[in-house]
C-alpha cells in the first residue's frame, strides 16, 4: 500500500498512520466488493462475469477491470 501511495502522488515514506488507514480502506472495499460477487455467484465459483457485474455502477473501475483484462490477453498471447 506504501507504494502505491507513492505512486498517486504521496510522500517516498508516508506516515504510518496514513498507510494504516489505507490498508483498512483497502480491506473494507475488497471485502464488501468480495461478498456482492459472492452474493451474485450464489454459492459457486466467482466468475470474471461476476466480478464485472459488481463493478458496473461504477464506469471507472468497470473500464479499467476491462483494460487489465485485455492486457491480460496481450500477456498470454506473447508468451
Amino acid at each position: 500500500v506504501r507504494q502505491i501511495m507513492y505512486g498517486f502522488g504521496d510522500d517516498e515514506s508516508p506516515a504510518p498512520d496514513s498507510v494504516e488507514l489505507m490498508e483498512d480502506m483497502l480491506n473494507i472495499y475488497l471485502q464488501d466488493l468480495c461478498d456482492s460477487v459472492s452474493k451474485l455467484c450464489g454459492g459457486s465459483k466467482p466468475k470474471t462475469s461476476d466480478f464485472l457485474h459488481a463493478l458496473r455502477k461504477d464506469p471507472k473501475k468497470l473500464a479499467r477491470a476491462y483494460e487489465l483484462l485485455l492486457t491480460d490477453q496481450d500477456l498470454k498471447a506473447a508468451r
